[in-house]
């Protein structure tokens, strides 16, 4: 079963402001995420139901799964200090 992605509008402003190096790896990560977005290291975020967070090294990707449709929706990318400010 292979996922669609999605991103929000915010996200790509959000990746604008990592390092360049960093945005590959964050994106090649998100890429492995079509195959399998329940994979080693991607944690439930506790409160909200189908949202994850996947950490790559000091950034959190967090995301929205939607099974019945296959969609993953990335709706947050950023530093951890920052990003579960409104998670």
């Amino acid at each position: 079963m292979t996922y669609k992605i999605q991103y929000k509008k915010s996200v790509e402003k959000d990746l604008r402001r990592i390092p360049i190096v960093l945005q590959k790896k964050i994106r090649s990560e998100i890429d492995k995420l079509k195959s399998n977005p329940f994979k080693r290291g991607a944690i439930k975020i506790h409160g909200y139901e189908n949202y994850f967070r996947l950490r790559i090294g000091e950034y959190r990707v967090i995301y929205n799964v939607h099974k019945q449709i296959e969609v993953l929706i990335v709706v947050k990318v950023g530093h951890r200090k920052n990003v579960y400010k409104f998670y």
